[in-house]
This record gives C-alpha cells, structure tokens and sequence, in this order.
C-alpha cells in the first residue's frame, strides 16, 4: 500500500470506529481525492474489513 492509500486508510479508519460504519462511496470518494492509485481501493477496503469496520 502507498502513502497516499495508508494516509486515506488511516483517516477512513478513524471515521469508522468513531460512526460504526463507513459507505462505499466515501472510501471512493476519499481516495479519488487523495488521488490515490486505482488499486489501492481493493487494498484499503480489505484493511477496513480486517479492523471490523462496516461497510455499507
């Protein structure tokens, strides 16, 4: 994983815990922003998934 992907994980991260849950859409969004790699969605939902977030 990049340090653009690990950035928008670890903030996407922080935004789970703290709601519960986060939408497919936002995890799109936030890295389409970050400009962020194409494949490092795969990898950052997998990441979220593993810390027991929602995903929605």
């Amino acid at each position: 994983m990049n340090d653009i992907a690990r950035s928008v994980l670890d903030d996407l991260t922080t935004r789970g815990v703290q709601r519960g849950f986060l939408l497919m859409s936002e995890i799109q969004q936030e890295l389409e922003d970050a400009e962020a790699p194409a494949e490092s969605f795969d990898e950052v939902f997998v990441a979220l998934r593993g810390e027991g977030i929602s995903i929605r």
